[in-house]
C-alpha cells in the first residue's frame, strides 16, 4: 500500500505557474522595462523626452524599482530581485553623490610640495534674492575668486544682471556680457603671477518645478527650455570666439549653473 501511494505521488504532473507567479513576473518585467526606457532617454538626450530628466535620479530609482520590490517581497519573483539589483546598481553609478563619497578621507592627503605650484581657492555662492552679497561675511572665507548668482546690485564687484565675480587680489579686466543671458566674462591676473585666467559666470534660464509630467504642456515646456539652454550655451561659445585670447597662456575657469 505504501509503494502504491508513492508511485501515485511520483506520477502526478509538476505544478504549473499560477496567476500569482505570473503577476510577480509581470511586475518585475515592468520594472526592468522602465529601466531600459530611462537609460535610453538619458543616453540619447532626446529633447522630446526632456521632461523625464526633470526627475532626480534617486527618485527614478525609488519609484520605478517599487514594482520589482513588490514582485520580490510579496510574490518571491527572481525577476523582481533582478530588477532591484539593476536599479540599485544604476542609482549608485549615475548619482551625483558617488564622486564625493569616493573622495572620503582625501582631505587628509597632502600634495607633495612643489615650488612652482599655486592653489587658487574658488567659491560659488547663490544668493537667490535681490539684496547685495554679504561682502564682509564672505571675505572671511579668504577665497581668491567668488562666483555669485542671484544677487542684487553692488559696486564692489564685476557684475552683469544677477551674476557677479569677486576677486580678492590681482588685476581684473572689463566685464564682457554674454548675449541673452545674465552671464559675464572677465580676464583676471592673480597677484604675483603672469598667468591670465578667464573667469566665466553664466546663469541659464531657470526651470520651473512641475509635477504634471503626464501633461503634453509639461512636455512642450521642457522641450522649449532645453532649446533655450542650448541656444544660451551657443551664445557663450560665440562670445568666447569674439573676445579671443587677448592674453597669452590663457586658461579658463568656468562656473555654470
Amino acid at each position: 500500500m505504501h509503494r502504491l501511494r508513492r508511485r501515485k505521488h511520483l506520477a502526478e504532473p509538476l505544478p504549473t505557474l499560477s496567476g500569482v507567479n505570473h503577476l510577480g513576473i509581470a511586475l518585475g518585467g515592468v520594472s526592468l522595462c522602465l529601466w531600459v526606457i530611462v537609460v535610453t532617454i538619458f543616453w540619447t538626450g532626446s529633447d522630446t523626452m526632456a521632461f523625464a530628466t526633470s526627475l532626480p535620479i534617486w527618485a527614478c530609482c525609488l519609484i520605478f524599482s517599487f514594482p520589482a520590490l513588490i514582485a520580490w517581497l510579496v510574490f518571491g519573483s527572481r525577476i523582481g530581485l533582478l530588477g532591484i539589483i539593476v536599479w540599485f546598481a544604476y542609482g549608485i553609478v549615475i548619482t551625483d553623490f558617488l564622486p564625493p563619497i569616493s573622495r572620503t578621507g582625501m582631505e587628509y592627503y597632502k600634495m607633495p610640495p612643489s615650488p612652482d605650484a599655486r592653489q587658487i581657492r574658488v567659491l560659488t555662492l547663490y544668493e537667490g534674492c535681490e539684496k547685495s552679497p554679504p561682502i564682509e561675511q564672505i571675505s572671511k572665507l579668504r577665497a581668491d575668486v567668488i562666483f555669485v548668482q542671484g544677487c542684487g546690485r553692488t559696486s564692489y564687484i564685476k557684475q552683469i544682471g544677477s551674476c557677479a565675480i569677486i576677486v580678492r587680489h590681482g588685476q581684473i579686466g572689463p566685464a564682457q556680457s554674454i548675449t541673452d543671458t545674465t552671464g559675464l566674462i572677465v580676464d583676471w591676473i592673480p597677484e604675483n603671477s603672469s598667468l591670465a585666467i578667464r573667469l566665466i559666470n553664466i546663469s541659464l534660464e531657470p526651470s520651473e518645478h512641475r509635477f504634471d509630467l503626464y501633461s503634453p504642456a509639461c512636455w512642450k515646456y521642457f522641450h522649449t527650455l532645453r532649446f533655450i539652454h542650448r541656444k544660451q550655451l551657443q551664445y557663450l561659445f560665440d562670445t568666447l570666439r569674439e573676445v579671443g585670447t587677448q592674453l597669452r597662456n590663457l586658461s579658463i575657469s568656468l562656473y555654470y549653473a
